[in-house]
């Protein structure tokens, strides 16, 4: 079984709207999840975060064939109330 790294909407934007700097890094890992090294995750609402920032400078024929390409690469997350539950009690800063 592969490493699973969990990608948040930032970096997802980062990667599929190339921007820098941190462009490069990103299009590394996704390299590797490409090569089946390692497993991009995915939460289901940073699909349409993603869009709707992107169909701001780009068209949505374009948007939607960079998303279906990095579906390929990576899994969408489970969320779901427990998921929720648990992040709000976490100890983490970031939610």
């Amino acid at each position: 079984m592969s490493k699973r790294v969990f990608i948040d909407t930032n970096i997802m934007l980062d990667f599929l709207g190339e921007r820098h700097p941190h462009y490069k890094s990103i299009a590394q890992i996704a390299s590797l999840a490409d090569a089946n090294k390692l497993t991009l995750v995915v939460s289901p609402i940073s699909y349409a975060t993603v869009s709707y920032f992107l169909g701001k400078y780009e068209k949505s024929s374009v948007v939607n064939t960079k998303l279906r390409k990095f579906k390929v690469i990576s899994e969408v997350s489970v969320t779901h109330e427990q998921t929720v539950e648990k992040s709000l009690n976490s100890k983490f800063k970031d939610f």
